[in-house]
Protein backbone atom coordinates (compact mmCIF):
# COMPACT_ATOMS: atom_id res chain seq x y z
CA UNK A 1 0.00 0.00 0.00
CA UNK A 2 1.35 3.45 -1.19
CA UNK A 3 1.89 5.78 1.62
CA UNK A 4 0.54 9.39 0.85
CA UNK A 5 2.64 11.05 3.18
CA UNK A 6 6.50 9.69 1.95
CA UNK A 7 8.85 11.98 0.94
CA UNK A 8 12.45 12.45 -1.00
CA UNK A 9 13.69 14.22 2.86
CA UNK A 10 11.96 11.15 4.36
CA UNK A 11 13.56 8.58 2.47
CA UNK A 12 16.66 9.66 2.26
CA UNK A 13 17.21 10.30 6.45
CA UNK A 14 15.59 6.38 6.56
CA UNK A 15 18.59 5.60 4.56
CA UNK A 16 20.68 7.67 6.05
CA UNK A 17 19.84 6.49 9.93
CA UNK A 18 20.19 3.23 8.63
CA UNK A 19 24.10 3.62 7.69
CA UNK A 20 24.60 5.37 11.19
CA UNK A 21 23.04 1.57 12.19
CA UNK A 22 24.64 -0.54 9.85
CA UNK A 23 28.05 -2.62 10.63
CA UNK A 24 27.87 -6.10 13.20
CA UNK A 25 29.38 -4.35 15.73
CA UNK A 26 26.25 -1.82 16.41
CA UNK A 27 23.87 -5.26 16.17
CA UNK A 28 25.89 -7.10 18.72
CA UNK A 29 26.83 -3.78 20.56
CA UNK A 30 22.50 -4.18 21.13
CA UNK A 31 22.25 -7.53 21.89
CA UNK A 32 25.01 -7.84 24.53
CA UNK A 33 23.16 -4.51 26.07
CA UNK A 34 19.98 -6.07 26.22
CA UNK A 35 21.26 -9.79 27.88
CA UNK A 36 23.36 -7.53 30.10
CA UNK A 37 19.92 -5.74 31.35
CA UNK A 38 18.12 -8.34 31.11
CA UNK A 39 20.94 -10.52 33.30
CA UNK A 40 20.70 -8.08 36.40
CA UNK A 41 16.88 -7.15 36.31
CA UNK A 42 16.14 -10.37 38.89
CA UNK A 43 19.01 -9.36 40.77
CA UNK A 44 17.75 -5.98 41.57
CA UNK A 45 14.66 -6.72 42.70
CA UNK A 46 15.94 -10.02 44.90
CA UNK A 47 18.30 -7.09 46.40
CA UNK A 48 15.62 -4.68 46.95
CA UNK A 49 13.59 -7.69 48.20
CA UNK A 50 16.32 -8.59 50.90
CA UNK A 51 16.49 -5.20 52.13
CA UNK A 52 13.09 -4.95 53.10
CA UNK A 53 13.61 -8.59 55.04
CA UNK A 54 11.31 -10.56 52.38
CA UNK A 55 13.52 -13.20 52.18
CA UNK A 56 11.12 -15.38 50.41
CA UNK A 57 9.93 -12.72 47.85
CA UNK A 58 13.69 -12.33 46.89
CA UNK A 59 13.96 -16.46 46.11
CA UNK A 60 10.97 -15.71 44.28
CA UNK A 61 12.33 -12.77 42.36
CA UNK A 62 15.47 -15.05 41.63
CA UNK A 63 13.55 -17.80 39.99
CA UNK A 64 12.65 -15.44 37.23
CA UNK A 65 16.05 -17.04 35.48
CA UNK A 66 13.96 -19.99 35.35
CA UNK A 67 10.93 -18.00 33.55
CA UNK A 68 13.43 -16.49 31.37
CA UNK A 69 14.55 -19.65 29.91
CA UNK A 70 11.60 -21.00 29.74
CA UNK A 71 10.63 -17.67 27.98
CA UNK A 72 13.73 -18.45 25.34
CA UNK A 73 12.52 -20.47 22.74
CA UNK A 74 9.19 -18.50 22.14
CA UNK A 75 10.87 -15.09 22.53
CA UNK A 76 13.15 -16.25 19.65
CA UNK A 77 11.19 -17.49 17.17
CA UNK A 78 8.57 -14.29 17.34
CA UNK A 79 12.28 -12.20 16.81
CA UNK A 80 12.53 -14.17 13.97
CA UNK A 81 9.13 -13.26 12.48
CA UNK A 82 9.75 -9.69 13.32
CA UNK A 83 13.02 -9.93 11.45
CA UNK A 84 11.12 -10.87 8.52
CA UNK A 85 8.05 -8.44 8.59
CA UNK A 86 9.68 -5.50 10.21
CA UNK A 87 6.64 -5.15 13.00
CA UNK A 88 6.93 -5.51 15.92
CA UNK A 89 4.45 -7.67 18.11
CA UNK A 90 4.72 -7.04 21.18
CA UNK A 91 5.34 -3.49 21.66
CA UNK A 92 4.63 -1.98 17.94
CA UNK A 93 4.37 2.06 18.89
CA UNK A 94 8.10 1.80 20.81
CA UNK A 95 11.25 1.11 19.49
CA UNK A 96 15.09 1.46 19.77
CA UNK A 97 15.80 2.44 16.26
CA UNK A 98 12.46 4.41 15.36
CA UNK A 99 11.10 7.85 17.89
CA UNK A 100 7.52 7.43 16.37
CA UNK A 101 4.96 4.55 15.15
CA UNK A 102 5.49 2.15 12.72
CA UNK A 103 5.23 2.04 9.34
CA UNK A 104 6.33 0.97 5.68
CA UNK A 105 9.54 1.99 4.02
CA UNK A 106 9.82 6.08 3.05
CA UNK A 107 12.22 4.49 0.92
CA UNK A 108 9.33 2.13 -0.76
CA UNK A 109 6.52 4.20 -0.35
CA UNK A 110 8.63 6.68 -2.20
CA UNK A 111 9.78 4.29 -5.26
CA UNK A 112 5.75 3.62 -5.09
CA UNK A 113 5.15 6.97 -6.17
CA UNK A 114 7.26 6.95 -8.95
CA UNK A 115 6.74 5.33 -12.57
CA UNK A 116 7.55 1.97 -10.42
CA UNK A 117 4.49 1.85 -9.23
CA UNK A 118 3.00 0.89 -13.07
CA UNK A 119 4.26 -2.58 -13.20
CA UNK A 120 4.30 -5.76 -11.28
CA UNK A 121 8.74 -5.69 -11.26
CA UNK A 122 8.66 -1.96 -10.52
CA UNK A 123 6.74 -2.55 -7.46
CA UNK A 124 8.49 -5.84 -6.20
CA UNK A 125 12.04 -3.49 -7.20
CA UNK A 126 10.41 -0.78 -5.15
CA UNK A 127 10.17 -3.53 -1.93
CA UNK A 128 13.47 -5.05 -2.38
CA UNK A 129 14.97 -1.68 -2.23
CA UNK A 130 13.60 -0.64 1.01
CA UNK A 131 13.97 -3.90 2.86
CA UNK A 132 17.86 -4.12 1.80
CA UNK A 133 18.26 -0.52 3.28
CA UNK A 134 16.28 -0.94 6.18
CA UNK A 135 18.71 -4.00 7.25
CA UNK A 136 20.34 -2.23 10.04
CA UNK A 137 17.23 -1.39 11.77
CA UNK A 138 15.50 -4.81 10.76
CA UNK A 139 17.82 -6.47 12.67
CA UNK A 140 18.20 -4.07 15.92
CA UNK A 141 14.27 -3.90 15.90
CA UNK A 142 14.41 -8.20 15.93
CA UNK A 143 16.97 -7.83 19.03
CA UNK A 144 14.92 -5.49 20.75
CA UNK A 145 12.00 -7.87 20.51
CA UNK A 146 13.90 -10.91 21.74
CA UNK A 147 14.98 -8.96 25.07
CA UNK A 148 11.22 -7.45 25.11
CA UNK A 149 9.62 -11.00 25.02
CA UNK A 150 11.74 -12.37 27.58
CA UNK A 151 11.22 -9.81 29.97
CA UNK A 152 7.12 -9.22 29.26
CA UNK A 153 6.65 -13.46 29.28
CA UNK A 154 9.11 -13.88 32.27
CA UNK A 155 7.69 -10.65 34.12
CA UNK A 156 3.79 -11.71 33.28
CA UNK A 157 4.90 -15.59 34.97
CA UNK A 158 6.23 -14.14 38.23
CA UNK A 159 3.48 -11.75 38.54
CA UNK A 160 1.11 -14.85 38.19
CA UNK A 161 2.66 -16.61 40.65
CA UNK A 162 2.68 -13.88 43.37
CA UNK A 163 -1.08 -12.98 42.27
CA UNK A 164 -1.81 -17.44 43.07
CA UNK A 165 0.22 -16.46 46.73
CA UNK A 166 -2.14 -13.78 47.33
CA UNK A 167 -5.08 -15.73 45.81
CA UNK A 168 -4.59 -18.46 49.21
CA UNK A 169 -2.24 -21.06 47.16
CA UNK A 170 -0.23 -22.73 48.86
CA UNK A 171 1.17 -25.84 47.07
CA UNK A 172 3.98 -25.09 44.91
CA UNK A 173 2.32 -27.89 42.19
CA UNK A 174 -0.65 -25.87 42.27
CA UNK A 175 1.12 -22.14 41.82
CA UNK A 176 3.30 -24.01 38.90
CA UNK A 177 0.03 -25.18 37.47
CA UNK A 178 -1.91 -21.41 37.47
CA UNK A 179 0.90 -19.51 36.33
CA UNK A 180 0.97 -21.56 33.23
CA UNK A 181 -2.25 -21.99 32.33
CA UNK A 182 -3.34 -17.90 32.87
CA UNK A 183 -0.14 -17.86 30.59
CA UNK A 184 -1.17 -19.75 27.90
CA UNK A 185 -4.27 -17.35 28.25
CA UNK A 186 -3.22 -14.14 28.36
CA UNK A 187 -0.13 -14.61 25.91
CA UNK A 188 -0.96 -16.57 22.68
CA UNK A 189 0.95 -15.18 19.65
CA UNK A 190 3.40 -12.78 21.84
CA UNK A 191 0.82 -9.78 21.95
CA UNK A 192 0.39 -7.56 24.86
CA UNK A 193 -3.20 -9.07 26.16
CA UNK A 194 -4.47 -12.14 23.83
CA UNK A 195 -8.13 -9.88 23.55
CA UNK A 196 -8.79 -12.76 20.68
CA UNK A 197 -8.49 -15.84 23.35
CA UNK A 198 -10.75 -13.48 25.80
CA UNK A 199 -13.39 -13.38 22.85
CA UNK A 200 -13.14 -16.76 21.85
CA UNK A 201 -14.18 -17.42 25.79
CA UNK A 202 -16.63 -15.93 25.78
CA UNK A 203 -18.64 -16.89 22.75
CA UNK A 204 -17.92 -20.74 24.41
CA UNK A 205 -19.12 -19.09 27.93
CA UNK A 206 -22.68 -20.74 28.45
CA UNK A 207 -24.31 -17.86 29.80
CA UNK A 208 -23.58 -15.89 26.44
CA UNK A 209 -23.61 -19.01 23.87
CA UNK A 210 -27.84 -19.26 24.61
CA UNK A 211 -28.31 -15.61 24.13
CA UNK A 212 -30.47 -15.08 21.18
CA UNK A 213 -30.46 -11.51 20.33
CA UNK A 214 -27.55 -10.45 18.41
CA UNK A 215 -26.77 -7.11 19.27
CA UNK A 216 -27.47 -8.43 23.46
CA UNK A 217 -24.80 -11.10 22.49
CA UNK A 218 -22.54 -8.34 21.26
CA UNK A 219 -22.53 -6.16 24.12
CA UNK A 220 -22.56 -9.47 26.32
CA UNK A 221 -18.66 -10.63 24.17
CA UNK A 222 -17.53 -6.96 24.35
CA UNK A 223 -18.15 -6.72 28.60
CA UNK A 224 -16.64 -10.16 29.39
CA UNK A 225 -13.40 -9.59 27.10
CA UNK A 226 -13.36 -5.99 28.85
CA UNK A 227 -13.75 -7.28 32.31
CA UNK A 228 -10.70 -9.83 31.43
CA UNK A 229 -8.81 -6.82 29.70
CA UNK A 230 -8.94 -5.03 32.88
CA UNK A 231 -8.11 -7.64 35.05
CA UNK A 232 -4.99 -8.70 33.78
CA UNK A 233 -4.05 -4.96 32.46
CA UNK A 234 -2.16 -4.08 35.46
CA UNK A 235 -0.49 -7.07 35.48
CA UNK A 236 0.46 -6.57 31.88
CA UNK A 237 1.24 -3.21 31.70
CA UNK A 238 4.13 -3.89 34.56
CA UNK A 239 5.83 -6.11 32.50
CA UNK A 240 5.60 -4.92 29.60
CA UNK A 241 7.76 -1.39 31.01
CA UNK A 242 9.84 -3.70 32.65
CA UNK A 243 10.57 -5.17 29.37
CA UNK A 244 10.99 -1.44 27.64
CA UNK A 245 13.24 -0.34 30.50
CA UNK A 246 15.48 -3.17 29.67
CA UNK A 247 15.70 -1.96 26.30
CA UNK A 248 15.73 1.50 26.73
CA UNK A 249 12.36 1.71 24.91
CA UNK A 250 10.50 3.73 27.66
CA UNK A 251 8.12 6.73 26.57
CA UNK A 252 9.36 9.94 27.36
CA UNK A 253 6.64 10.85 29.24
CA UNK A 254 5.96 13.82 31.72
CA UNK A 255 5.82 11.96 34.98
CA UNK A 256 9.23 10.52 34.92
CA UNK A 257 11.08 13.61 35.68
CA UNK A 258 12.87 16.84 34.58
CA UNK A 259 15.34 15.32 32.20
CA UNK A 260 13.19 13.10 30.54
CA UNK A 261 10.62 15.65 30.14
CA UNK A 262 13.37 17.66 28.48
CA UNK A 263 13.71 15.01 26.52
CA UNK A 264 10.23 14.68 25.46
CA UNK A 265 9.97 18.41 24.21
CA UNK A 266 13.29 17.90 21.92
CA UNK A 267 11.94 14.26 20.33
CA UNK A 268 8.44 16.14 19.95
CA UNK A 269 10.20 19.02 17.85
CA UNK A 270 12.61 16.56 15.67
CA UNK A 271 9.11 14.32 15.18
CA UNK A 272 7.71 17.97 13.90
CA UNK A 273 10.48 19.14 12.21
CA UNK A 274 11.95 16.07 10.26
CA UNK A 275 15.38 17.87 9.61
CA UNK A 276 16.40 17.81 12.74
CA UNK A 277 16.84 14.48 12.58
CA UNK A 278 20.34 14.87 11.47
CA UNK A 279 21.45 16.83 14.19
CA UNK A 280 19.52 14.72 16.23
CA UNK A 281 19.37 11.24 14.91
CA UNK A 282 18.05 9.88 17.79
CA UNK A 283 16.76 11.32 21.12
CA UNK A 284 14.57 8.23 23.08
CA UNK A 285 17.36 5.71 23.28
CA UNK A 286 20.12 7.80 24.74
CA UNK A 287 17.92 9.00 27.17
CA UNK A 288 16.59 6.51 28.58
CA UNK A 289 20.07 5.07 29.07
CA UNK A 290 21.13 8.38 31.24
CA UNK A 291 17.87 8.03 33.15
CA UNK A 292 18.98 4.08 33.51
CA UNK A 293 22.10 4.58 34.61
CA UNK A 294 21.07 7.59 36.93
CA UNK A 295 18.17 5.44 38.49
CA UNK A 296 20.53 2.76 39.66
CA UNK A 297 23.11 5.78 41.63
CA UNK A 298 22.17 7.96 44.67
CA UNK A 299 21.13 10.60 42.04
CA UNK A 300 17.74 8.31 41.38
CA UNK A 301 16.34 10.24 44.79
CA UNK A 302 16.74 13.67 42.86
CA UNK A 303 13.79 12.34 41.02
CA UNK A 304 10.77 13.86 42.43
CA UNK A 305 8.91 10.24 41.42
CA UNK A 306 10.95 8.18 42.68
CA UNK A 307 11.20 10.22 46.25
CA UNK A 308 7.45 10.06 46.12
CA UNK A 309 7.61 6.12 46.04
CA UNK A 310 10.81 5.98 48.03
CA UNK A 311 9.40 8.26 50.90
CA UNK A 312 12.32 8.11 53.44
CA UNK A 313 10.22 10.18 55.57
CA UNK A 314 7.61 7.66 55.88
CA UNK A 315 7.07 7.12 59.75
CA UNK A 316 5.78 3.23 58.21
CA UNK A 317 8.35 1.06 56.66
CA UNK A 318 6.16 -0.79 55.04
CA UNK A 319 3.54 1.14 53.20
CA UNK A 320 1.34 0.55 50.33
CA UNK A 321 4.18 1.42 47.51
CA UNK A 322 7.02 -1.50 49.20
CA UNK A 323 6.95 -3.04 46.06
CA UNK A 324 7.93 0.59 44.38
CA UNK A 325 10.37 1.39 47.14
CA UNK A 326 12.16 -2.03 46.58
CA UNK A 327 12.81 -2.12 43.23
CA UNK A 328 13.85 1.50 43.71
CA UNK A 329 16.95 0.19 46.94
CA UNK A 330 17.49 -2.68 44.56
CA UNK A 331 18.64 -0.27 41.53
CA UNK A 332 20.76 1.79 43.59
CA UNK A 333 21.91 -0.81 45.42
CA UNK A 334 22.93 -2.67 42.69
CA UNK A 335 24.34 0.27 40.66
CA UNK A 336 26.23 1.68 43.27
CA UNK A 337 27.65 -1.52 44.38
CA UNK A 338 28.92 -1.72 40.10
CA UNK A 339 30.01 2.06 39.95
CA UNK A 340 32.25 1.46 43.31
CA UNK A 341 33.64 -2.01 42.38
CA UNK A 342 34.52 -0.08 39.21
CA UNK A 343 36.31 2.92 40.47
CA UNK A 344 38.22 0.62 42.96
CA UNK A 345 39.50 -1.24 40.03
CA UNK A 346 40.22 1.95 38.22
CA UNK A 347 41.84 3.42 41.28
CA UNK A 348 44.31 0.50 40.97
CA UNK A 349 45.02 0.29 37.88
CA UNK A 350 42.89 -2.60 36.77
CA UNK A 351 39.87 -0.72 34.60
CA UNK A 352 41.21 2.08 32.85
CA UNK A 353 39.81 4.67 30.76
CA UNK A 354 40.21 7.39 27.88
CA UNK A 355 43.86 8.26 29.12
CA UNK A 356 45.55 11.41 29.20
CA UNK A 357 43.99 13.63 26.22
CA UNK A 358 48.18 15.33 25.86
CA UNK A 359 49.17 12.22 22.77
CA UNK A 360 52.86 12.24 24.47
CA UNK A 361 51.64 11.55 27.56
CA UNK A 362 49.56 8.63 26.07
CA UNK A 363 52.29 7.30 23.77
CA UNK A 364 54.16 7.36 26.95
CA UNK A 365 51.68 4.55 28.73
CA UNK A 366 50.63 2.58 25.53
CA UNK A 367 54.54 1.91 24.59
CA UNK A 368 54.68 0.56 28.42
CA UNK A 369 51.62 -2.04 27.69
CA UNK A 370 49.01 0.47 28.83
CA UNK A 371 45.29 0.43 26.68
CA UNK A 372 42.45 2.40 27.17
CA UNK A 373 39.02 1.44 27.75
CA UNK A 374 40.53 -1.70 29.10
CA UNK A 375 40.35 -4.18 31.94
CA UNK A 376 43.56 -5.58 33.05
CA UNK A 377 43.72 -8.90 34.04
CA UNK A 378 47.15 -10.36 35.27
CA UNK A 379 49.96 -8.49 32.60
CA UNK A 380 47.53 -8.61 29.83
CA UNK A 381 44.38 -5.72 28.93
CA UNK A 382 41.40 -6.80 27.72
CA UNK A 383 39.43 -3.83 25.65
CA UNK A 384 35.79 -3.06 26.60
CA UNK A 385 35.16 -0.13 24.15
CA UNK A 386 32.39 -1.01 22.57
CA UNK A 387 30.67 -3.28 25.44
CA UNK A 388 28.63 -0.02 25.83
CA UNK A 389 24.60 -0.30 25.14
Amino acid sequence: QIKKKATLGGALIEAWLNSILSGPTTTAVNALSGFLTTGMAPVEKALGAAARGDLKRAGRELKRYVYLARAAQDSIRLAHAVLKDNRAVLDPLTSSVREGQYGPSQITNRLLETRMANSTAGVEAARWIGTIFNLPSRFLTAGDELFKQLNYRSAMEAGLVEQAIKNGMTDSKEIASYATEQMQRLIQDGQYLARKQFTKEARNNPAIKNITDPYEKAEAIGKYVEAEMKKYSPLAERALKQSQEVTFTDPLTKDRGHFINISRNLSNAVNESPGLRLFFPFVRTPSNIIKYVMDRTPLALLNKQTRDSFNIFNKELFSANAQIREDAVGRMMFGTSLMTTGYMLALNGNLTGGGPSDRNQQKVLRDAGWQPYSIRIGDKYVSYRRMDP
